[in-house]
């Protein structure tokens, strides 16, 4: 789910962005183009739909992502009754679902009316997130789910998340503390980071950029373009492997966290 500009403005000077505002069409166009076949995508999907499975949820269950973005994950759901919503409408048809160009600070859904709500990479697009997951929480029934996932820890913040218009990453007692801000009552299904496979590798590259230059804006896209298909295929069995420990174990470090409550 994308930050307007005009929010971002608090944060950011005027020369900055006018260069995100570049970079932020790099990020969607990238996002549109590798959705489907980047390592990355790829296995955070197959995490998340191994988790969406293990809840064990009836097929007639109402499903709603917010910052549904290309709508890969969710059309990909075996739910027959499933919504999704964004401010951005990518120009491409939306399969198996119904799509809702809007904004996620004014919902047009009925009050406890979801059995499952997915809110993956979009708090950190929201100045106020304490207020977006109250109102989340407001939207699913009582026993309901509610799906978070978020990018980890401050040390990792890059030019990545200021082409996204990111206002933070988090740790677990960051978001932890931002629910019991919020009032709200759950139980937590499951917690962890995830991508711990590659962790050290990123957090060595994010300390070698803060050591070769002050990181300003200097989006280089290529870092997150796919690999040549033999590395992507590998980096994608290691990554997308670790659905199968999440099962029995946690981890306590990753690029994302990831948490699976469930409304009381």
């Amino acid at each position: 789910m994308s930050t307007n500009l005009s929010n971002a403005a608090r944060f950011f000077s005027d020369s900055d962005l006018k260069k995100i505002k570049s970079m932020n069409k790099k990020a969607r166009d990238l996002l549109r183009d590798n959705v489907r076949s980047h390592w990355w995508n790829i296995s955070r999907y197959s995490i998340i739909c191994d988790l969406i499975k293990s809840l064990r949820l009836p097929m007639n269950s109402r499903v709603l992502e917010l910052g549904v973005g290309t709508g890969d994950l969710i059309s990909a759901l075996a739910f027959s009754f499933k919504i999704g919503i964004d401010s951005f409408r990518y120009n491409q048809p939306y399969h198996g679902f119904k799509f809702i160009q809007g904004d996620i600070n004014f919902l047009p859904l009925k009050k406890e009316s979801m059995d499952l709500l997915l809110l993956l990479d979009v708090l950190e697009h929201i100045q106020d997130d304490n207020r977006i997951i109250t109102d989340c929480f407001g939207l699913v029934k009582e026993k309901g789910k509610i799906i978070i996932c978020v990018p980890a820890f401050k040390i990792l913040w890059s030019d990545w998340d200021k082409a996204n218009l990111h206002f933070r990453r988090y740790s677990r007692k960051a978001l932890i503390n931002i629910l019991k801000e919020s009032k709200v009552k759950y139980r937590i299904i499951k917690s962890s980071y995830i991508n711990f496979s590659f962790f050290p590798f990123i957090l060595i590259i994010r300390v070698m950029q803060r050591v070769v230059k002050s990181l300003m804006i200097n989006y280089d896209s290529s870092a997150t373009k796919k690999p040549i298909n033999m590395v992507n295929n590998i980096f994608t069995f290691i990554f997308s492997s670790e659905r199968y420990l999440l099962r029995h174990i946690s981890f306590p470090l990753g690029s994302s966290y990831l948490c699976v409550l469930e409304k009381r």
